[in-house]
């Protein structure tokens, strides 16, 4: 009898950025919604709004770099190299994770009986009245193995009023320092940064006219 060769191989283990409101408690506020599932959930008396009442603030597009735009976790382990981790992968579209991310923290930050805050994809969702709309190029999704790691997070993003009139432009550099190296760490770094410049967003948003 020939005894075949049994291959093994390590399984994956998946992670996922978490938000503002993954992480504490946010009673009284409304899940944020999908532009195409977009509506009001009833509210006790004292907290009730109306879309009249409350100013749409839709969140879209929002790009990542491609390098890093991919199932697999992909770290900075020194200057100019990138290690692209097989074993260790995202639990969802990157882009699509980040924005949800975005979008959560926004309204966790955002008064809620003054705004109500919506995922926009542009491309399958045309019509939608948003007296706010934020675009973000993601320039830098960094997470940094190297001696002293951290997640870095930069971006461009404008601010839209009503009619697609410019409000702000800004570019953002944002860096959460870790102990250790390992991927779950980095990767709670980087939910650090993204709820860092959600409040950003949300100070620029409360405080400009639409």
């Amino acid at each position: 009898m020939v005894a075949g060769c049994v291959s093994t191989s390590a399984p994956s283990r998946f992670f996922t950025l978490n938000s503002l409101a993954e992480g504490s408690d946010t009673a009284g506020r409304s899940p944020v919604r999908d532009q195409m599932s977009f509506g009001f959930q009833p509210q006790a008396p004292s907290q009730a709004r109306s879309p009249e009442q409350a100013m749409v603030v839709a969140v879209g597009p929002l790009t990542i770099p491609d390098s890093v735009n991919r199932s697999e976790i992909v770290t900075a382990d020194g200057a100019h190299q990138m290690t692209i981790h097989d074993f260790e992968r995202w639990a969802g579209p990157l882009d699509k994770k980040v924005l949800r991310v975005l979008t959560d923290d926004l309204d966790t930050k955002l008064a809620s009986d003054r705004f109500t805050v919506v995922v926009w994809n542009p491309s399958s969702q045309v019509n939608i009245e948003a007296r706010y709309r934020v675009m973000v190029e993601v320039t830098r999704f960094e997470l940094s193995r190297e001696p002293g790691g951290a997640a870095h997070f930069d971006a461009d993003w404008v601010l839209y009023g009503r009619q697609d009139k410019v409000l702000a432009m800004r570019q953002t550099h944002r860096r959460a320092p870790v102990t250790g190296t390992n991927v779950k760490v980095l990767v709670a770094a980087m939910s650090q940064c993204i709820m860092d410049f959600s409040g950003e967003v949300a100070e620029t948003i409360s405080s400009t006219p639409g």
